[in-house]
């Protein structure tokens, strides 16, 4: 009886068609994660620097591909990176262009920040001299803008500090929220504290 002796073989012949396709979608697999991963890695130097949250959703999907391979879940790890290199790509070209934009902006706060600060020192030093504040200006707002204005110095230094080393993002965000603070103190004490007295700055206030 010849039809059992032919089982195993029938066997092990699906074993081994299994067994290459398993490899034949691990190997795809680690070489789809492979190219994104260098694809990603070469963007996040500067794009963490620049813009750390479009870089994140990239880095994620990477790390979840990484774990979906360790667990061998080939397919997922495949549709996990298959758009990333795309991406990353994406992502340096806005990174290039957000760092012109910071570029500019800085610029321009590096000539308002102090212009503005002198103005506000200027008002605090002549309402210091007035018997009576003018009309707009409160005891309360003149405290503030004081407060601000001795803040203002080490916070500006920090920022430029941060810009110097190339931390754009991080930069931009203490500077814009300086920026909101100095405003404030300037409208307090009853000065011009729109765009125009920020040179209509491309990057928006936070």
């Amino acid at each position: 009886m010849r039809v059992p002796a032919q089982i195993p073989a029938s066997l092990a012949t699906l074993t081994l068609l299994l067994a290459a396709a398993c490899g034949g979608a691990k190997s795809a697999a680690e070489k789809a994660l492979a190219t994104a991963d260098s694809a990603v890695t070469a963007v996040t130097p500067a794009a963490e620097k620049v813009v750390p949250e479009a870089l994140k959703p990239l880095t994620d999907a990477l790390a979840t591909a990484k774990t979906a391979m360790t667990a061998g879940d080939y397919a997922a790890v495949t549709a996990a990176v298959a758009d990333l290199p795309a991406k990353a790509q994406e992502l340096a070209t806005l990174t290039t262009e957000r760092t012109g934009q910071i570029t500019a902006d800085w610029q321009t706060l590096s000539a308002d920040m102090p212009r503005n600060l002198a103005a506000v020192k200027d008002r605090l030093d002549d309402l210091a001299k007035s018997r009576r504040l003018p009309a707009g200006v409160t005891a309360e707002g003149l405290a503030a803008a004081k407060a601000t204005y001795e803040g203002a110095t080490p916070a500006w230094e920090q920022a430029n500090a941060a810009f110097q080393a190339g931390d754009l993002a991080n930069a931009m965000t203490q500077a814009l929220n300086l920026r909101t603070k100095v405003s404030e103190a300037m409208t307090a004490l009853g000065l011009e504290s729109g765009d125009r007295a920020w040179g209509n700055l491309m990057t928006p206030a936070k």
